[in-house]
């Protein structure tokens, strides 16, 4: 069987999902993330964090799975614009 897994990474939480090339849901699993506030109208998202939280649900979402063949994995996400600040 085909299988097809997918992340959709959020401000507060990772979910996975893998699913049979043919419709049916095989596993899914979520996972928080940490949004920190710095102060007053700030936020900040650690890159690190997401990584370790892509990687925990989607292992967690294969493993559930189990054995089939993997055809590929999509990633999605909404997020609102932000700026990047150096030390300065």
């Amino acid at each position: 069987m085909l299988l097809v897994a997918g992340l959709d990474v959020g401000g507060s939480s990772v979910k996975a999902w893998v699913q049979e090339l043919g419709g049916r849901l095989r596993a899914q699993a979520v996972v928080a993330t940490t949004t920190l506030r710095p102060g007053p109208h700030r936020a900040e998202l650690d890159p690190d964090s997401w990584e370790q939280a892509c990687r925990a649900a989607l292992g967690q979402a294969v493993a559930q799975a189990g054995e089939g063949d993997w055809l590929g994995v999509t990633v999605s996400t909404l997020r609102q614009g932000f700026v990047l600040l150096g030390a300065d």
